[in-house]
């Protein structure tokens, strides 16, 4: 199985349709997951400078498709998603230097609002470090929206420092969306050969070890995918606790979390999640086991053999041992 895709695995789980086991009304979680921002009003408020008559036909014709955008990324309508970030970054660029004094509070708060959720569509690298600086904000609202859009951008220069602090902050927008941005950032490192700094990443462990048991499931799932992305295997004993969680979003995030960091100690854990998921969920444990077996034994499965196996725990527990158990020598052996 090639690297990509074992990395589509994790951004499977992601992408997996709504969150049956996650808590009505919850609609701005379920939307940032899915990359779509919180809804705050983004209509420009009164009392601030003039815009003009082109920048707020603009502006408005920004906010209705940053309105649509949301709509068709709700509807799992990715190739009409894409034709309207195309209309968003043009509309956006093309008034950058507006919306990031929009971003910085000249137009009032609502404009604040809507220059950081148009932020995130724009081509232009200035806008990642406009939104960091986002982050500072006592507006616990415009914090989400500013690590959504980071979410959304996975620029591998974002400044991670900010985000990794936010991970333990004690307001629950930053814990959800904190380990989002983070997650979808590393994986962008990554794709570029950019290691994360030691020290970054020792502190980004210790603040998701710290929603392991948040009370928030969105933050449990969202750091689940940012340790699968940091592939730290310390982290591996947090994810194997994950793989019991009440939410089988979260289930299933920390089994394609486990397959990523390749610890062999976690690979009959997933096994038992076989048992553990819905009919529906058990093909997605299956490829996570097939990417999980190749990476343990550093070559493509024989062809057919993951379809043979199927969901099958016992099949997959006899691959384990003849594969993995009897060609690792028992501790202290030469």
């Amino acid at each position: 199985m090639t690297p990509s895709r074992r990395l589509a695995l994790l951004v499977l789980v992601g992408a997996l349709a709504g969150c049956k086991t996650s808590p009505k009304g919850d609609r701005a979680a379920a939307d940032a997951d899915a990359g779509r921002a919180a809804p705050d009003g983004a209509d420009v408020g009164a009392g601030t400078p003039a815009l003009g008559r082109e920048r707020e036909e603009r502006w408005f014709r920004i906010d209705a498709l940053l309105m649509d955008w949301d709509a068709t990324q709700q509807d799992g309508k990715d190739q009409e998603a894409a034709v309207l970030a195309a209309k968003l970054q043009q509309d956006v660029d093309a008034d950058f230097g507006g919306l990031a004094d929009a971003a910085a509070g000249k137009y009032g708060v609502k404009g604040e609002h809507l220059g950081v959720k148009a932020l995130a569509f724009s081509k232009r690298p200035e806008a990642t470090d406009i939104l960091v600086t986002a982050l500072r904000s006592r507006d616990q609202s415009l914090v989400g929206n500013a690590l959504i859009g980071l979410k959304l951008r996975a620029d591998p220069a974002t400044s991670l420092p900010p985000i990794v602090g936010l991970l333990r902050a004690p307001f629950t927008e930053a814990r959800r969306y904190a380990p989002l941005a983070l997650a979808n950032i590393v994986l962008a490192r990554e794709r570029v050969g950019r290691p994360i700094e030691e020290q970054t990443a020792e502190q980004a462990m210790t603040g998701l070890v710290g929603l392991v048991q948040d009370r928030d499931p969105f933050a449990r799932l969202h750091a689940a995918k940012a340790m699968g992305a940091l592939r730290r295997p310390e982290a591996t004993d947090f994810l194997v606790l994950l793989l019991r969680d009440e939410h089988v979003r979260i289930r299933l995030a920390a089994a394609a979390a486990l397959e990523r960091i390749g610890d062999p100690r976690a690979f009959a854990q997933v096994v038992r999640l076989l048992d553990a998921v819905p009919e529906d969920q058990k093909p997605v444990v299956r490829d996570v086991l097939a990417s999980y077996a190749e990476r343990l034994q550093g070559r493509p499965l024989a062809p057919g053999q993951a379809a043979a196996f199927g969901v099958s725990p016992t099949a997959w527990d006899r691959w384990y041992v003849d594969n993995v158990t009897r060609s690792t020598p028992p501790p202290g052996a030469r």
